[in-house]
């Protein structure tokens, strides 16, 4: 059974409930709450997802102050970029920031190098 969508995400019409997941615009997310704030993920999916791109995407996200509030996280064989943002925040804050989320979701998911193996070497010279 879906939980329904805490406001903000409800006023957002890209927003989707896709079961116990979210369709954000033909990418799969979910949220949860957390105690002071909602907390939401989006796939990241690389069409080569080995370890060079994992080494890749955590040392871009690593790389840039703007990447802060991110993380990635791996669940189910699959790639997460989440964020949490403030309880309290309106749909006129999170809609911009969650579009620049998928947007980055994207951007890391094409950044994948068509290696599967990188020397620490070469793991240097991406960062």
């Amino acid at each position: 059974m879906s939980q329904p969508l805490p406001c903000p995400l409800s006023d957002l019409a890209w927003v989707r409930p896709d079961g116990d997941r979210l369709d954000l615009d033909g990418t799969p997310g979910w949220f949860w709450r957390a105690p002071d704030g909602l907390v939401l993920a989006c796939a990241v999916e690389p069409a080569h997802a080995g370890p060079a791109w994992l080494v890749r995407a955590s040392l871009l996200l690593a790389a840039s102050a703007d990447a802060l509030p991110y993380a990635l996280w791996r669940e189910g064989g699959r790639y997460w970029l989440w964020r949490r943002y403030p309880s309290g925040s309106a749909a006129d804050e999170v809609g911009p920031e969650l579009e620049n989320q998928l947007a980055l979701a994207r951007w890391l998911a094409d950044v994948a190098p068509r290696r599967e193996s990188l020397s620490l070497r070469q793991a240097a010279r991406l960062a």
